[in-house]
């Protein structure tokens, strides 16, 4: 009966990409451990409101979700208050989007109908 050995795969240097047995990119990442999260909702209508007004102090990253009122309408998101419906990145009921960002990075949202839901959660080191 043959036998057969396997190998822990290709060594990664900090910060490089490398691929796996499976195919799969994998780097080896030495940022700090997200330590402070933080959850809110904000109301979006047809003129654009800024996300997070107040950043949590450190934020790494940015998740958001749209809840939308009826199918069609869409929430768009951008990094200025001069988003548009035709220019932002959109969500449409359920979708989200996850934004790696610093704290000073600002977020604007504007929606295809008044009275749509955005849902947020910041994670910070």
């Amino acid at each position: 009966m043959a036998s057969s050995s396997r190998t822990s795969g290709p060594a990664v240097l900090p910060g490089a990409p490398a691929v796996d047995d499976y195919g799969m990119v994998v780097r080896v990442v030495s940022e700090p451990a997200l330590v402070t999260w933080a959850t809110s909702q904000i109301v979006v209508d047809l003129v654009a409101v800024q996300v997070t007004p107040t950043p949590l102090v450190n934020r790494r990253a940015v998740s958001l979700r749209a809840k939308t009122t009826a199918p069609g309408e869409e929430i768009f998101v951008g990094p200025s208050n001069a988003v548009l419906t035709t220019t932002g990145a959109g969500l449409k009921d359920r979708e989200s989007l996850s934004l790696d960002l610093e704290a000073g990075a600002q977020i604007w949202a504007i929606a295809t109908a008044p009275g749509q839901t955005l849902m947020i959660v910041e994670l910070a080191t």
